[in-house]
């Protein structure tokens, strides 16, 4: 290398979780040389990190950058940045870095904090060039007035010189540039909070991010400091311990000090009173040491952000999770959604929130826990009530959009407008879907706020998403939200809402086949609607009403309630009602044996699905003989019925219908309980127990007397995740196993009787008749 060459290792803090480096080219000028002396030998770093754990992979990196130093053969200024959040170790891992690699510089090392983000002033550009001329022996007297003559004296300095120079705590591109070395045999590291984006794009400079512990880490950390006063600590409890502190290295070792402090004290008990979020941050502080407390070391970021973007990251504090997106960021601060997306990314930059996956941010447990107080203490009750009612209208009117891409529905409340804050829209029914899909536990936390709050979105949230929350919520969850819904409506004493709430937690127990629940639910339902004068809310219920009597049996008040409802959406003119009624109605006369009365509705609802084809999915093609018929037509018929649910992603239909074929095709049982096993225990845990047990009687070779359930057939109706949880689908009636009995029984008995009595010839053909019975339901079993 040239003695102009200059290669340095700069490393930033910054508050992003992971590692970043960074290589570039810096050329400056390079100043006459001076008669200031040059043999001092500044040893300025401070002392190592005691207990200093993990960042097995950034010490790793921070090794590899400095052998690509030593065997390039460039005059290329090498500088690598360290960023990362508050609190996550960025000086901790410069200086353990910079010790280890110490005697690598034999001109000796230069070290500042630069105080970037800190209680007292940031340090200048010249007063740090100051203090690194007087380490390199430069008399008061000679170090030049500006900046630039200073920075020209300090590169002069270090031309023919290794020395490793330490910039820590750096706020921004402008602080760290005048202070670079010009020649290759110097490395710089510099830390900094901010992502100094400048010396990745204008210098080339290579970023490490320095992320969270792992949980193996900041275990491990947490017994080191533990060491002499809890040496056989649990690693589950210290495991629970590291949780709570976010994996935040700061943290961890304020945890671990108090802890240690109190041995007495079980480390439970502190575990207990971090669990309170309100008192985390108080309880992670050092009274001794303001420069330690967590919320102190979050404060200087915050300080620093603008007015917009400060507000901004207050209403975050606010969202009903750690996770969000950049609309309702919008809806929560007021503001455009380009403007939020603004603030996000200076957010971001700050280290104060993270983007694990673009369009998605993120704080941790311990920034959000700073940015609710911060709302609550710099922001009026007023204003944040009012942003945590836009949040809520933003779920509210995104779950209503959501529906909206989907025109499968009989019957749906009207939409509130809401504020242009919280608007939001969906191209399509896929886009609406992936929508519900990340937004799932962030629409789960704000029906239970909003149940808190009595806000509506309580119960039209659930009403809007039904399908979906059927099809992607344990029973469990989806009966709580239900409830929930119920409990709203009735404190909001809003009648449609009431009316909307009793279907809803009756399409609950009808989607996990407790049908004498759903039915007492949808005649609750269907008797509101009609003291509203809601002829399609009352058609809607009375007709779900009848499935429910179907599925238990009550074949004629199953028909009687069809035919109300169809009366009722006949008088409204709703097509889609009018189908559905008729195709019901062909299903029960054709398992009574009426052909012309089952052909006459069946036609009905064919000629409708013609003319409104956006009803096409409550319709099958073709009338089903194979539910009382063949049984190869039965399993024909209910693999179309699997491959409709799959292609629409209805995997509570889709595991009944597996359950189903399991019962029907005795033969191919096996991988058909498999996977309905694997459906069944995210959705409803009474039925995975029960598919699991006839999984494992199988593998036992054991067929069960009472395999043969019957369940609804799920093949005519193929409903988006967005449509009602009801299966709008009666299914075929069971076949009697005592009437079997008697089929074969009874004759057998009779034609025994005859043989004690004489008669042989009848006697025979008595028996004969009896195997030709006895044939015909093997076939048909079969």
């Amino acid at each position: 290398m040239s003695e102009d060459d200059s290669t340095s290792l700069v490393t930033e803090n910054s508050n992003v979780g992971g590692n970043i480096v960074q290589i570039g080219i810096v050329r400056g000028d390079v100043s006459l040389a001076t008669d200031s002396p040059t043999t001092v030998v500044p040893r300025q770093l401070p002392a190592d990190v005691a207990l200093f754990t993990g960042r097995v992979d950034d010490m790793g990196r921070l090794e590899g950058f400095l052998q690509d130093i030593a065997g390039a053969d460039t005059s290329a200024l090498v500088i690598s940045a360290i960023a990362g959040t508050a609190g996550v170790g960025k000086t901790a891992l410069a200086l353990h870095w910079a010790h280890r690699v110490r005697k690598e510089f034999p001109d000796g090392d230069l070290y500042i904090n630069l105080r970037g983000y800190d209680p007292e002033p940031p340090v200048t550009s010249e007063e740090a060039l100051s203090h690194f001329l007087r380490a390199l022996g430069t008399p008061a007297s000679d170090i030049p007035p500006s900046v630039a003559e200073k920075s020209a004296l300090y590169r002069s300095l270090l031309a023919s010189r290794k020395i490793l120079v330490v910039l820590d705590n750096a706020s921004s591109e402008d602080q760290v540039r005048p202070l670079l070395p010009g020649n290759a045999g110097c490395v710089v590291v510099v830390t900094s909070r901010n992502a100094l984006a400048g010396l990745v794009s204008r210098d080339g400079a290579r970023r490490i991010t320095l992320d969270l512990l792992s949980t193996a880490e900041a275990v491990t950390l947490l017994r080191e400091v533990l060491r002499v006063v809890h040496e056989d600590a649990d690693d589950t409890i210290l495991a629970e311990l590291a949780a709570l502190c976010s994996h935040l290295p700061l943290a961890l070792r304020i945890a671990g000090e108090i802890v240690a402090f109190r041995p007495q004290r079980p480390i439970a008990a502190l575990v207990a009173e971090l669990a309170d979020v309100r008192e985390r941050l108080r309880v992670l502080s050092s009274p001794e040491d303001k420069t330690v407390a967590v919320r102190a070391v979050f404060s200087w970021s915050y300080k620093t952000l603008s007015d917009e973007t400060a507000l901004l990251f207050r209403r975050l504090g606010l969202h009903v999770t750690p996770d969000f997106g950049g609309p309702v960021a919008a809806a929560l601060a007021g503001i455009s959604v380009p403007d939020a997306q603004t603030g996000l990314e200076e957010l971001a930059r700050a280290h104060l929130v993270e983007e694990p996956t673009p369009g998605r941010f993120r704080f941790h447990d311990l920034l959000r826990a700073y940015a609710t107080e911060m709302a609550h203490a710099d922001d009026s009750a007023e204003d944040t009530t009012d942003a945590v009612k836009r949040m809520l209208a933003f779920y509210r009117n995104g779950a209503e959009e959501a529906a909206a891409t989907t025109p499968h529905q009989p019957h749906e409340p009207p939409k509130l407008a809401p504020d242009a804050a919280a608007l939001i829209s969906f191209t399509d029914a896929r886009e609406a879907q992936s929508w519900c899909e990340s937004e799932r536990a962030n629409l789960i936390a704000a029906l239970q706020l909003a149940k808190s709050l009595t806000d509506e979105a309580a119960w039209r949230i659930p009403v809007a998403l039904r399908g979906f929350f059927g099809n992607t919520l344990p029973r469990n969850e989806f009966l709580e939200v239900a409830e929930g819904a119920l409990v709203v409506a009735g404190a909001l004493a809003d009648s449609h809402a009431h009316a909307w709430s009793h279907q809803i937690l009756a399409d609950v127990y009808h989607g996990y086949r407790e049908f004498k629940k759903a039915a007492h639910l949808y005649d609750q339902a269907a008797l509101r609607w009609q003291a509203l004068d809601d002829l399609r809310g009352h058609a809607m219920s009375t007709y779900c009403c009848g499935v429910a009597a179907w599925n238990m049996g009550n074949l004629r008040v199953a028909e009687e309630q069809w035919q109300t409802a169809l009366q009722l959406w006949q008088s409204v003119e709703d097509a889609s009602g009018v189908a559905i009624a008729h195709h019901a109605l062909a299903y029960y006369y054709w398992l009574q044996e009426k052909p012309d009365q089952a052909l006459e509705h069946h036609e009905a609802a064919e000629a409708l699905a013609a003319a409104h084809v956006r009803y096409d999915d409550f319709l099958p093609q073709r009338l089903p003989r194979s539910v009382v018929g063949d049984t190869d037509e039965r399993i024909s018929y209910l693999l179309e019925s699997l491959k409709t649910h799959q292609q629409s992603k209805n995997r509570l239909a889709e595991a009944w219908a597996l359950w189903d074929l399991a019962n029907a095709d005795t033969f191919k049982a096996t991988p058909y309980l498999e996977k309905a096993v694997e459906i069944f225990a995210d959705l409803d845990g009474d039925m995975h127990r029960k598919a699991q047990k006839m999984l494992d009687d199988r593998r036992c070779g054991i067929r069960r007397s009472d395999d043969t359930t019957v369940l609804p057939v799920q093949a005519a109706v193929s409903r988006p995740p967005e449509t009602s949880a009801h299966d709008l689908t009666p299914p075929a009636p069971s076949a009697d196993g005592g009437l079997r009995f008697l089929l074969v029984a009874g004759p057998c008995a009779f034609s025994l009787l005859l043989w004690v009595l004489d008669f042989r010839v009848a006697a025979g053909l008595g028996l004969l008749v009896t195997a030709l019975i006895l044939w015909a339901l093997i076939r048909r079993h079969r």
